[in-house]
């Protein structure tokens, strides 16, 4: 995995410094492509939280090839792994760490 540059992208309104997420209203969301479409994975209460969440399901979709907001340990993708079995395949990534 590939964890992203830590240049600053320039915040305006909606933007992100993270890869797949975007400012909805009061919430931060994540989104995904998959087959050369937008998909929504979900909305978080912080911007980190849904960087997290596309990680998780970049990781899950490309593997070795993804490319993530954060670096991550075995333990901390193997956290990630059980927080979605155990919440009915479904991350909560408030849960984790």
């Amino acid at each position: 995995m590939k964890s992203k540059t830590s240049t600053p992208i320039f915040k305006n309104g909606r933007r992100s410094n993270y890869i797949g997420v975007s400012k909805n209203g009061d919430v931060w969301q994540s989104l995904i492509m998959i087959d050369g479409k937008k998909t929504y994975i979900g909305s978080y209460h912080t911007e980190e939280e849904a960087a997290l969440s596309y990680d998780f399901y970049s990781m899950i979709l490309k593997q070795f090839s993804a490319k993530t907001n954060f670096d991550y340990t075995l333990m901390q993708i193997r956290r990630m792994v059980d927080n979605y079995f155990i919440n009915g395949n479904s991350l909560v990534p408030s849960l984790l760490f």
